[in-house]
Order: C-alpha cells, then sequence, then structure tokens
C-alpha cells in the first residue's frame, strides 16, 4: 500500500464524516415524519454505496493490485444483496405481505454475519492471491443457502417476535457478531505496520462504527424505534468509511504511483535524448575515418576471397577431413568431408581464428598439429599419441571429446606447411579420419585378451602372466586362493547352460565382495577362480576364504531356488622369493582335500535345488505326487513287498520326473501336441533325472528305475527300449499308478475320466504298455476301495 502525508490524507475521510453528519441529521429530520421513508432511502443509499465498493474494487484492481480491497468488494456485494431483501420485506413496504418483522430482521442479521466475518476474513488478503472465481462461488453459495433457509424452508432462527420484541437469538447474534468485529479489529491492529497509518485508521473506524451499529440493534424493541434509526445510520456511516477507503487505496494511491512513475520515465526520456544526441555527433564524426577502414578492408577481403578461392578448389572434394589456415591462422578451406566430421559448415568456420578450428573437435580453441608452426612440437605432441614426424609432415592420434555432438571420436591427423614460391610459410592444411571403430576394436581385444567375457573377471592368460611378474618381485608374503564350484557339471546338464553361467556369475559376485581392490581374481577354468593377494598373511588368506564360505551361506539363504556350493584351499609363501606354481599347486591341493571333505553335502544341495525347482515347474500335478506314493504303496504291500522297498518305491513315486528340470518351459508348458524334435527332447528327462539321482546319496537306490521308468512291457518305451521282466517290476507298478492317476484327475486341457473308464484304458493297453498280470491285480487293489480317494 502506498504512502503519503498524514494531513493531506486525512482532509477528504474528515469531509466524508462531514458530509456524512450532514447526511444523517437530513435523514433523523426525515425519520420523524416518516420512519418508513427514512429506513427505504437510508437502506437505499446504503445499497448503493455496497454496489460502488463493489464496482470499484474490481475495477480498479488492476491499477491497484489490492486482493484486500477486492476480497471486501465481493464481500459487500452479497451483503447488499442481504440487504436489499431485508428492505423488500421491511415491516409495511407491502411487497411481501404475507412476511411480518421476523423476516427482515432474519435478513438483517445475516448479513450482519456475512459482513462481519467478511472484515475478518479479509485481514487474510491483504499480501495473498487468491481465485476470484473460487471466491465469488463460496459467497454465492453461502448467500443461497441463507435466502432459502429464510424464505422457502423457514429454518433460520427467529430474530423478532410480535409483542416481545428482539428474541435471545438476535440479541446474542449481535453480541457475537460484535466480537468478530472486535477481533478483526485486532487482526487489523496487528498488521498496522504493514500498511498506511490513514488507511489503518480508516479500517478501524470503519470497524468500530459498525460494532456501535450493531450493539445499537441489541436494544429496540419497536421496528420504528429510535434505537433501530440509531442503528441504520451507524450502519450507512461505516458503509461510507469502506467506500472512502476503495477509493483512497483503490483509485487515489494507485494513480498517484502512476504519475510518480511517469514523472520518473520523463526524466530518464530526456537524459536518454541527450545522450543519443552526443552519441550521433560522435557517430558522425568517426563515420568518414569508418568508410576509409572499409575501403581498406574490402581490398584485403577481396584479396582473402581469391586465396581462399583457389585453395577450396582444389581440397573441397578430398575424402578426408580437411581444412587450410594462412599465416595469420585464419581458416580459409573447410571441405566437404569436414563439414560431415564436425556438423559445421564452412560458411561458419571461413575467415575464424584463435584456434576457432579446434572448438568442433576439443570443445575450445587450443593449439592442434597443423599448428606447430610458431608453438613449440612438444607442447602439441604430448596430447597426441603414435606421434610421426618427418621433413614434410608431422602425423598423429589423439581423442576429440566434442565431435559428433559430444559423443567423441579419436582421430588420427596429418598436418603439412604451405611455403610460397620464396620458400616463406603462408599456411597449414591438416586432414583428419575417424579411427574410433579401430580403436573401439583394439579396446575389445585387449580387453577380452586379459578378461573372462562371462562374469568380467580376469582370464588365465592375464593370472598367469601375473604370477609370473610376482615371482620376479620381492614380497614378504604371496598368498594364491583356488576356488571350484561344486556341482556345475550336474546343473549344466540338468537346468541347462544359462542356468551354469547364472552359478558363474553369482560366484564372481560373492569372490568380489569378500576380495580387496588390490587383491586379483581370476576365473582360471570352467569352474574354477584364483585369487592372487601379494604381502598377505596365512591369517588373511583363512580370513578371506571364511568371508567366502559366510557369503555363501548368507546367499544360499536369501536364494534357495539356486544354492551356491564354492570349495577353497589357499596356499602362503614363508619367505621373500617363491615358486609361484609350487604355490599355485598346493593352493589347489587344499581345495581339493576340502572338496572331497564336503562333495557330499554340497551334492545333496544341488539335488535340492534341483528338486525346489521341479515342484516350482510342475504346477500342473499338483497333489500328484502324494496320491501316488499311496497308490504305489498299496499295490506293493499286495504284492508282498516289504521294508526298504516299499520305501524306495514311495521316494520313487516323489522323484520319477526329477529330470523335468532340465526340460525347457516352452516344452514342458506347451499347450499344444510337442513335435518329433521336441518329443525327444522331453524324452531326455529320464536320462537327466539318472544323473540327478546318482549324484545324491538319498536317490542313488532308485537312479535305475528313474533311468526305466518310462519303458513299455512291448518295448517300445524310452530310453533303453527294454520290454517284458527286463523292466523293474518298481516301474511297472509306477507306470500304472501314475497312469490311473493321470487319467482320473483333472487336467487344463480335459475333465477327469471316471473309475471305470480309465480301467477300461488299463484294460485296453495291458500286454502293450503294461504289464497285463500285473493290470490285474492293480484293478483289483483300487476296486477294493484302497484307492477310491483318489477318484
Amino acid at each position: 500500500m502506498a504512502t503519503y502525508g498524514r494531513f493531506d490524507a486525512l482532509i477528504p475521510m474528515f469531509r466524508t464524516l462531514i458530509a456524512g453528519v450532514v447526511i444523517a441529521l437530513s435523514l433523523f429530520a426525515v425519520a420523524q415524519y416518516n420512519y418508513l421513508l427514512f429506513h427505504t432511502i437510508a437502506e437505499g443509499f446504503a445499497i448503493i454505496v455496497v454496489l460502488l465498493i463493489y464496482v470499484l474494487s474490481t475495477k480498479t484492481y488492476k491499477h491497484s493490485g489490492n486482493t484486500y480491497l477486492l476480497f471486501l468488494g465481493n464481500a459487500y456485494f452479497f451483503v447488499a444483496i442481504l440487504d436489499f431483501l431485508h428492505l423488500m420485506t421491511y415491516y409495511g413496504m407491502g411487497i411481501f405481505p404475507e412476511y411480518g418483522p421476523n423476516v427482515p430482521t432474519q435478513f438483517w442479521i445475516a448479513g450482519r454475519y456475512i459482513e462481519a466475518f467478511s472484515l475478518l476474513l479479509s485481514v487474510f488478503f491483504m499480501r495473498r492471491k487468491f481465485s476470484l472465481p473460487i471466491l465469488f462461488g463460496s459467497f454465492s453459495i453461502v448467500t443461497g443457502i441463507v435466502i432459502t433457509s429464510i424464505m422457502w424452508f423457514k429454518i433460520f432462527p427467529d430474530c423478532f417476535v410480535d409483542d416481545i420484541g428482539l428474541t435471545v437469538f438476535k440479541v446474542a447474534s449481535e453480541y457475537a457478531i460484535c466480537l468478530v468485529l472486535v477481533a478483526a479489529c485486532l487482526m487489523v491492529h496487528f498488521q498496522r505496520t504493514q500498511i498506511n497509518r490513514t488507511v489503518y485508521l480508516v479500517i478501524v473506524a470503519s470497524i468500530f462504527i459498525t460494532i456501535l451499529s450493531e450493539l445499537s440493534f441489541t436494544l429496540y424493541t419497536d421496528v420504528y424505534g429510535i434505537m433501530n434509526f440509531v442503528g441504520h445510520l451507524f450502519k450507512f456511516l461505516s458503509y461510507i468509511l469502506v467506500y472512502r477507503l476503495i477509493v483512497l487505496l483503490g483509485i487515489e494511491a494507485p494513480y498517484r504511483m502512476i504519475f510518480a512513475g511517469l514523472q520518473q520515465s520523463n526524466e530518464k526520456l530526456v537524459a536518454t535524448n541527450e545522450e543519443l544526441t552526443s552519441t550521433n555527433e560522435q557517430l558522425t564524426a568517426n563515420e568518414e575515418e569508418l568508410r576509409q577502414q572499409y575501403e581498406e578492408l574490402q581490398g584485403v577481403r577481396y584479396a582473402l576471397e581469391l586465396t581462399n578461392r583457389k585453395l577450396s578448389d582444389i581440397i573441397e572434394f578430398l575424402p578426408d577431413a580437411t581444412f587450410v589456415i594462412d599465416h595469420e591462422k585464419i581458416v580459409i578451406a573447410w571441405n566437404l568431408s569436414i563439414e560431415k566430421m564436425t556438423g559445421v559448415d564452412k560458411e561458419k568456420m571461413l575467415g575464424k581464428g584463435k584456434y576457432a578450428y579446434a572448438v568442433p573437435f576439443y570443445g575450445k580453441p587450443i593449439p592442434m598439429l597443423i599448428d606447430l608452426v610458431d608453438i613449440d612440437m612438444q607442447e602439441i605432441v604430448n596430447g597426441y599419441q603414435s606421434v610421426q614426424s618427418t621433413k614434410h609432415h608431422v602425423s598423429g592420434e589423439n581423442f576429440a571429446p566434442a565431435l559428433y555432438g559430444g559423443r567423441g571420436a579419436f582421430i588420427w591427423a596429418v598436418t603439412s606447411m604451405l611455403y610460397d614460391e620464396h620458400g616463406h610459410i603462408v599456411g597449414a592444411i591438416e586432414s583428419i579420419k575417424d579411427i574410433s571403430n579401430r580403436k573401439e576394436m583394439e579396446q575389445q581385444l585387449r580387453y577380452l585378451s586379459w578378461h573372462d567375457s562371462l562374469t568380467g573377471l580376469y582370464n588365465r592368460a592375464y593370472f598367469e602372466r601375473e604370477m609370473q611378474i610376482l615371482s620376479q618381485k620381492c614380497h614378504q608374503t604371496l598368498a594364491i586362493i583356488i576356488c571350484d564350484v561344486d556341482g556345475l557339471k550336474l546343473v549344466n546338464d540338468t537346468l541347462g547352460h544359462n542356468t551354469g553361467d547364472t552359478l558363474l556369475v553369482r560366484s564372481a559376485e560373492v569372490l568380489r565382495g569378500c576380495l580387496g581392490e588390490n587383491d586379483m581374481i581370476a576365473r582360471i577354468g570352467g569352474d574354477e577362480f584364483a585369487v592372487l593377494l601379494p604381502d598377505a598373511s596365512p591369517e588373511i588368506a583363512e580370513s578371506a576364504c571364511r568371508c567366502i564360505r559366510n557369503s555363501i551361506t548368507r546367499y544360499n539363504t536369501k536364494h534357495p531356488d539356486l544354492l551356491l556350493s564354492i570349495s577353497t584351499g589357499f596356499a602362503v609363501s614363508d619367505n621373500q622369493y617363491v615358486d609361484v606354481n609350487d604355490l599355485f599347486k598346493e593352493a589347489d591341493n587344499n581345495m581339493y582335500r576340502e572338496k572331497i571333505h564336503r562333495s557330499k553335502s554340497a551334492r545333496s544341495a544341488i539335488v535340492q535345488t534341483l528338486i525346489k525347482a521341479l515342484e516350482a515347474r510342475d504346477f500342473i500335478t499338483e497333489g500328484h505326487g502324494d496320491r501316488l506314493q499311496d497308490l504305489v504303496e498299496e499295490v506293493a504291500r499286495s504284492l508282498g513287498m516289504r521294508g526298504s522297498k516299499v520305501n524306495d518305491l514311495r521316494l520313487l513315486a516323489q522323484f520319477h520326473d526329477i529330470g523335468k528340470v532340465g526340460i525347457p518351459d516352452s516344452i514342458l508348458f506347451k499347450p499344444g501336441p510337442l513335435s518329433q524334435e521336441e518329443m525327444m527332447q522331453m524324452q531326455r528327462h529320464s536320462e537327466i533325472g539318472h544323473r540327478i539321482a546318482q549324484s545324491s546319496p538319498e536317490l542313488a537306490p532308485i537312479s535305475d528305475c528313474i533311468l526305466k521308468h518310462h519303458e513299455s512291457w512291448n518295448g517300445k518305451g524310452y530310453p533303453l527300449g527294454i520290454k517284458g521282466e527286463e523292466i523293474p517290476l518298481e516301474c511297472r507298478i509306477l507306470a500304472l499308478a501314475d497312469t490311473y492317476d493321470a487319467m482320473t484327475s483333472d487336467r487344463p486341457y480335459r475333465d477327469a475320466m471316471s473309475h471305470q473308464e480309465a480301467v477300461a484304458e488299463l484294460e485296453l493297453h495291458a500286454g502293450s504298455q503294461f504289464d497285463p498280470q500285473l493290470v490285474q491285480t492293480f484293478i483289483q487293489v483300487v476296486e477294493k476301495g484302497s484307492g477310491a480317494r483318489l477318484e
């Protein structure tokens, strides 16, 4: 808010107050003659003043930017609506004869509530912006609710009762409104340092007079009484003060600022005009001198263009990126190839100096090979690789980071000096080739020659080179750790080489996490890793091995789907001079001894991983294993089998399909029929399961049955094609139970068969797929009720 003279600002306010007093006396005279006329005039003028407040606050906002006034203007607009309804329904007006004095009093008290709370809330918008549509809509909703609650629903509390006067609600509301107004006055007082003192006094005076108005309305019992007159008079005076506030802040203050700004702008324009006049005189004085310089430049330009044209005609279509500079290092040629390489057109480069030609290559103006004419050669050569110098030219390799939009590229450059007929240097030419592909291939070959492509560790060649280097150095001690991934071949044969590769990668991650940055880790074989620890004590080497074992334990806890097992062994030299080959053999022997001690547990861990993989993938046969175990046990006992035979048969029923972990999911879960090639891959699961079982002490007794559990009585089964009683009895029992359970269970592609249908199928294939005598035994067992729960 603008500040200006204190007394000058108070004069209009005093004039307004004097005018208000004169109007008040006139209205008092009218009230003595006809109170209804007085009420109509007072309320009418008040409504007109409020509407003026609304119009001025909204129309002056773009100049004043005063959100406080804009808020008050919108608030008083809706107060005017309620005051208008108060006037129209006033007792004696005759417009709404069905309403008594209660309805206008209700509109009056509703208007005062909105006015009081608006004065309180307006203080919050002295420095805050708000959405005008939301504000207008909010006031509209509140006003609409008030009007409907009074005129239609008649739920607004009574404010005046005939022969009694004001209700308790009316009087209490007036005091409540006074308290809100006092709070608004206090809020303005707390903000007094942010506003002009005159504005502060006007706001406080308006609120104070409004409080007097409300207190007056708590004392009357007659709508035509003197206290009613005093209340309307105070209300009118408070509106006049708000109107004056709008004029003061919305019109006078902004326009004073505008006029002050115009005065300052005018003074600046005068000063600028004088400065321009002086500058024009100086320009006129220099015009002749500039004209002469221009003519000289034209001559130089012509000579330069002629020279550039000759050189450009020579080099424009050379296949290599080429540019030429003159003796002043100004670019005079920039061919098509270098345009393509740098993305810089010749129009932007010709005539440029101060090493501008280096910017497209290096991102900054620095000397290049072409600048060897007057710069110490060593200063430039230090930045290039493979520099070669002859009598006539210099060549070298370098990395240009700014080429290709900042992607950078390796370049090979060759430069030659240009001489005139007298042997004087007149410039230089440089040709450039992009050798990034060659450098990338060199780097890849260098990396691949020393690194393992799968794990990213060093390879055996690098390891052996490092061993030779270390053997020639003097170390206090040298430690070698040898690590071997247990069961990798079994994983490759069953879960596939992709899973085996994953196992190797995770093994490498475990080793990296346990060893320091200075320790060299290499993959020296298919499942072997080696670590070199220079200057390491036996305690350090043993601690590293212990860390590896602990990390494997933590890894297996988090990844039970693919368990990891690594055998480790280490050896440490006890003197400065050591035969690294002997040290390597010692570490390898120690690792092998550990592998022998823990081979059983390692194989069991791998088999458990395979079992979990089978359970996770064989979702089609949920509950199949449990039913199958019970069924084969009942058949076995009916045949007189007892003890370990029955236990092995139950184990076979549980793990006969363990080889399926080595079959790709695309075949195992294919919804349609398998092709001949896919069928051959599927049939391999018997052989895979046989190898898995042989690797596990727990499953070794049933490994032969796992291999033969898909053989047929007529010899047309797989993988061996044996027939009749050459097939183990356990396999023949399993074949019947497995087929029966599959037929009597629901599958995604068909519903379960009935018991009778399944028995018919078994009898149909007796003597071809199944043992004919065993078929009858099996049917008798099932029909006795032992397998009834399977139906």
